[in-house]
């Protein structure tokens, strides 16, 4: 690998690390073959899509298959990941790296055609998501790839193992839903009508020797609505206010 493109990959890896967001899902085993299901984040949508990584573990010799790791198995991969579909699925896939039962999952078109646009020099690399997912896994101070550890802990049957992974397609349709969202919400701020209130300043009329002549506030409502309540209330006029006279009963004559 490129030292370059290597230092950025790693940069990236350890930003994840560090998060925690590179995340054994599943395992499952399939006669002596082991795969193991690991999740990468996507940068580009800041964490919201996460890609699934397929490796599949297999045994050369029956005496590799006896061991309690899986550090001498050879491999094979798989990434719904946009970079390793477009580059490089067609690439594993002619060289026997792809895993075969997860060929369904990935776009025909991409895996059967050439890549002469996105990888004209036809080289076999890897994207970021098969990077970090093999990192993750051979880490030193990691016991995953042990056969009684990790892996037997996420072990799952393997029809749920393979329903969880999700198709190229999909993992598409989720980053042009993101990146529409993204670009409606662009749209609609740059609508919206931004207004800055700028609090009032103080002018120091000490220090400027401006005299600043201050607007008297309007009492009329309250001055109003204080008379009013005086002019009922205050000295008891309205308690001393004079009662109407009663009328004179009249005698009904006989």
């Amino acid at each position: 690998m490129d030292p370059e493109v290597d230092k950025t990959y790693n940069t990236r890896y350890q930003k994840f690390l560090s998060d925690g967001t590179i995340k054994p899902i599943a395992s499952t085993v399939i006669s002596d073959a082991y795969y193991v299901h690991v999740s990468i984040p996507s940068q580009s949508s800041k964490g919201i899509v996460h890609y699934d990584v397929v490796i599949r573990f297999f045994p050369e010799t029956p005496e590799v298959a006896t061991e309690n790791n899986l550090f001498n198995y050879k491999v094979q991969f798989f990434s719904n990941s946009p970079s390793f579909m477009y580059q490089y699925a067609y690439l594993y896939k002619k060289n026997g790296y792809l895993i075969d039962a997860l060929y369904k999952k990935l776009d025909a078109d991409y895996i059967n055609v050439p890549p002469e646009k996105t990888n004209k020099s036809m080289t076999l690399g890897c994207d970021i998501s098969l990077y970090c997912a093999c990192k993750f896994l051979s880490a030193k101070d990691s016991r995953i790839l042990f056969k009684d550890g990790v892996i037997k802990n996420i072990e799952i049957p393997s029809d749920k193992f393979f329903r969880q992974i999700s198709d190229f397609k999909s993992v598409r349709f989720d980053q042009s839903v993101i990146a529409a969202e993204k670009k409606l919400s662009k749209v609609l701020d740059d609508r919206s009508p931004k207004r800055r209130h700028k609090p009032e300043e103080k002018v120091n009329t000490k220090k400027t020797g401006i005299h600043v002549k201050e607007k008297k506030k309007s009492t009329t409502s309250t001055t109003r609505s204080s008379t009013s309540s005086q002019s009922m209330f205050s000295n008891g006029s309205y308690a001393n206010q004079r009662r109407p006279k009663k009328a004179p009963i009249r005698k009904r004559s006989r």
